[in-house]
């Protein structure tokens, strides 16, 4: 698997701002993503307490194939890139910043009160990124480890707006980052195509996930629909969780118990003391709005 670039972040965000307003293609802007993939200084994944027992149990994250009907955004998958390439490509999503995103608890994770975020900073995630171990999955089982016929590694997402949108029709053959800042592509309904593009492109619309995806290129296409990347033991070690905004005080304290177990299990040791923070939404949107400056 390839290995992962790490760079200098002192001056990064004003080098980054500055290398995108200077794209002339998609394909410009997609290769800054991937070196500011890595970058930012916290990733959160929205889960289920069920998905998370499999993730700790198995001790790796599942990623689904860009072309399957099981990816979220298959949409997308279809719309950008190419069929043959989303064959290969193989996903596993992130959103960019600590604070929270309302819609991300209400679109990944049901049931409620056993919604879940993972937290992970970017000393964590850059030094995963050195070395991303793929395995196959067998009956939902994870497989052997399979180095050879894969190479792997972290993007953010371009986001698209090929004809414009109901807002702002002027905003045709425009894409984005990080839904603030945007620049005119010439002749982007043709670039989309692009190979480069699969699963790394959404369109404008949903901006707001703010979204970073670890992607998996598979050299053939028989690994099925599924395949699952090892979890280190320092990710494991080092992950953050906060819990659902809907859980009352008897569900959270369920939930950390259960959480808890499962580490202690996955790291054999009875040391171990995870970090729990409560959402900033469980006391309702003024509580939120104020996290933000928003008066």
């Amino acid at each position: 698997v390839r290995m992962m670039r790490i760079f200098d972040s002192v001056p990064y965000s004003k080098l980054m701002m500055q290398d995108f307003s200077e794209s002339k293609t998609l394909n410009d802007a997609l290769s800054m993503m991937e070196t500011k993939g890595i970058q930012h200084q916290w990733y959160c994944h929205y889960t289920s307490l069920d998905k998370l027992q499999k993730m700790l149990s198995s001790k790796t994250m599942y990623l689904t194939r860009c072309s399957s009907l099981r990816f979220d955004d298959a949409i997308e998958g279809k719309k950008y890139g190419t069929l043959d390439e989303s064959r290969r490509r193989y996903i596993g999503c992130f959103s960019i910043g600590k604070p929270e995103i309302a819609a991300m608890w209400g679109l990944y994770c049901p049931p409620t009160y056993k919604a879940i975020r993972l937290v992970f900073g970017k000393k964590i995630m850059q030094e995963w990124a050195k070395r991303i171990e793929t395995m196959k999955i067998f009956d939902n089982k994870v497989g052997p480890i399979d180095l050879d016929t894969s190479e792997a590694f972290f993007s953010d997402l371009v986001y698209a707006s090929v004809s414009g949108d109901d807002e702002n029709r002027n905003r045709a053959n425009t894409i984005s980052w990080e839904g603030q800042f945007s620049k005119a592509i010439e002749d982007l309904e043709k670039q989309r195509r692009d190979v480069g593009a699969t699963g790394r492109v959404k369109d404008y619309e949903w901006r707001f996930e703010r979204e970073m995806r670890l992607i998996v290129v598979r050299e053939y296409e028989d690994a099925g629909e599924r395949i699952a990347v090892r979890l280190p033991e320092n990710v494991l070690k080092g992950m953050k969780f906060t819990l659902s905004p809907w859980a009352d005080d008897d569900e959270k304290r369920f939930v950390r118990e259960k959480v808890t177990a499962l580490l202690k299990n996955a790291l054999g040791t009875n040391t171990i003391d995870p970090q729990f923070e409560e959402s900033v939404l469980s006391n309702g949107l003024v509580k939120w709005a104020e996290s933000r400056g928003v008066s």
